[in-house]
């Protein structure tokens, strides 16, 4: 399991090689091209370590080295998409490497120096992939569409749903305007009826009686 594990290691490394070079420093920013221009003999130091060991020491280019900002490059959104897609990869070796590990401490104990090489392995490598995978989901970016989205009931675990005061206030406004609106027109009908009550009854005294008619 653990030449498995080297294995695969070694594989995403050279996958790293291949997509850093030809496809993520050209797409990179100008702070990262200059970086490259300027400082040839140490930007391909870091990247030799990261083609050869770890695809993690490029990652030495895009921080403040020294805490200097001239020794900082800058990748783009496309390049840290690439770059979280190997750092997602590191799970598969890491767990064949966690699986030798324990099988080793399990078959040999703990209390020898391999023993404490195997839970250091451990240790380093269950941080690098929890760094990793926090790296990864934090360029993930969460949206809500429509103002609705943020104005929802909010449904608490006894199952009920609850409103704020706003939006019940809002409720109450909108449904006084809905029964004035309805009075009013209701007033205004029985006043139209009322009105052709009237004409109507004028009419027919008027054409019952034909001296109204002259006057």
């Amino acid at each position: 399991m653990a030449i498995l594990a080297t294995g695969i290691y070694v594989i995403i490394n050279l996958v790293h090689a291949c997509v850093h070079s030809r496809k993520m420093v050209p797409r990179s920013l100008i702070s990262y091209k200059t970086l490259v221009n300027e400082y040839k003999c140490s930007t391909w130091f870091f990247r030799l370590l990261s083609y050869l060991f770890s695809f993690k020491f490029s990652l030495i280019l895009v921080s403040y080295f020294f805490l200097r900002p001239r020794f900082k490059g800058d990748y783009s959104v496309v390049n840290w998409k690439q770059y979280n897609r190997f750092a997602l990869s590191f799970f598969l070796p890491y767990l064949f490497m966690m699986a030798a590990c324990a099988h080793f401490l399990v078959m040999h104990g703990f209390y020898s120096y391999p023993g404490f090489v195997a839970v250091e392995v451990c240790i380093i490598s269950t941080t690098m992939a929890v760094m990793g995978m926090l790296d990864a989901l934090s360029s993930i970016k969460c949206k809500t569409v429509g103002k609705a989205a943020q104005i929802r009931q909010v449904k608490v675990a006894s199952g009920a749903d609850y409103e704020s005061d706003e939006d019940i206030d809002g409720v109450k406004q909108v449904s006084r305007r809905n029964r004035v609106k309805s009075l009013r027109g209701k007033k205004g009908n029985d006043e139209l009826g009322e009105e052709q009550e009237d004409e109507e009854s004028e009419i027919n005294s008027v054409s019952a009686d034909p001296e109204k008619k002259l006057l």
